[in-house]
């Protein structure tokens, strides 16, 4: 082979090897993604909380490149006649996937959120993370206090609960939750190697907590109530109807007549802190303090109460013990001796009634 024949052979065979790795490196799937870069935009702070591969497990990747935005209900501008929808743009907090609790966050002062979904190779499910942004670390405790459900989960943030495929936490002003849910397609052996385990959902919790810079700290109204004997994990704290109307083990059966009683209308500006304990030998009972703008206020809100149980039930009105103490009503839902005679005076006491 003369000299020219083999120049030509060497090319002939580089650019063969070059034409192969590049259909090779251009076939990439779904999984196959590229390292997310910071975000940038209107909402890059909550955006750049979402986690990303190389926080969990390099397997994990996005499911798609945009993020989703909600606003909260009425807030999302709908696209002029005729325009085309512009689908990143956001959308009313009902379409996301808590949804059916918009006007409960409504209460608690929603102000934006950010969704989203996550896929690993060969795993049977998807990963979601919603980060709710509320007004303020109360709201979002709250918001959390009155809807996740579960047993407790243990971490870098406030408060968090974990129920079958889902971890909810609240650390800051934020709200997250995270939940598996199963994958429309995947089908078993489409993929090479065995099927993925399931990463924890803590650990995608765990992504979203460790930037958010804010101290584990309860709402001041739920600190009035005495620490000794709570129950862990039964703090709650309310600001509206809806909340109330979320407290399952109340024993008044009438909740609509409890908030006007307690005048929990949606534009007032009345709180309620509320605590269970367990005492030794004795039975639960959840104490509560509801804070409101003047003490007239307070002693209005007391007598309505007395008024409304005076025509209750006899059960209720034995579960049921209240009195006003300066710009406070406090109480109890379950009026035995423990919470009459030892916890309701400490807590006036505290308060300085």
């Amino acid at each position: 082979m003369n000299g020219r024949n083999l120049r030509l052979g060497v090319w002939t065979v580089a650019a063969g090897l070059a034409l192969v790795v590049g259909v090779v490196g251009g076939c990439k799937s779904k999984y196959d993604k590229e390292p997310e870069p910071d975000a940038t935009g209107t909402y890059a702070s909550l955006d750049n909380l979402l986690p990303k591969s190389k926080e969990i497990d390099q397997a994990w990747v996005r499911a798609t490149e945009a993020i989703a935005h909600y606003l909260p209900t009425g807030q999302v501008q709908p696209p002029a006649p005729g325009a085309k929808a512009d689908e990143s743009a956001p959308k009313d907090i009902a379409a996301s996937p808590v949804g059916a609790d918009a006007p409960l966050f409504a209460e608690y002062g929603h102000k934006v959120s950010v969704v989203q979904q996550y896929i690993k190779k060969n795993a049977p499910t998807t990963i979601t993370v919603q980060v709710n942004q509320m007004d303020d670390p109360n709201d979002a405790f709250g918001v959390f206090s009155v809807s996740a459900a579960g047993e407790r989960a243990a971490g870098s943030w406030t408060a968090a609960k974990k129920g079958p495929g889902i971890v909810a936490f609240v650390k800051g002003p934020y709200f997250v939750v995270v939940r598996e849910q199963a994958d429309p397609e995947y089908k078993p052996g489409k993929d090479s190697g065995p099927a993925a385990a399931i990463e924890p959902l803590e650990a995608f919790a765990e992504a979203v907590a460790s930037k958010i810079y804010a101290g584990p700290a309860l709402p001041t109204l739920l600190e009035k109530l005495p620490q000794g004997n709570q129950t862990a994990g039964s703090e709650i704290y309310v600001r509206g109807p809806l909340g109330i109307g979320k407290l399952a083990s109340l024993p008044i059966a009438n909740r609509k007549a409890l908030v006007q009683a307690l005048g929990f209308t949606g534009e007032s500006r009345v709180t309620m802190a509320l605590v269970t304990y367990k005492p030794v030998g004795g039975a639960n009972n959840t104490v509560f303090v509801a804070s409101y703008p003047t003490s007239d206020e307070a002693t209005t809100a007391a007598a309505n109460l007395t008024t409304y149980l005076n025509g209750a039930t006899t059960a209720e009105r034995n579960a049921v013990a209240a009195t006003a103490a300066r710009n406070y009503v406090v109480g109890t839902f379950n009026a035995e001796e423990e919470s009459v005679q030892r916890v309701l005076p400490k807590v006036i006491s505290d308060l300085g009634g």
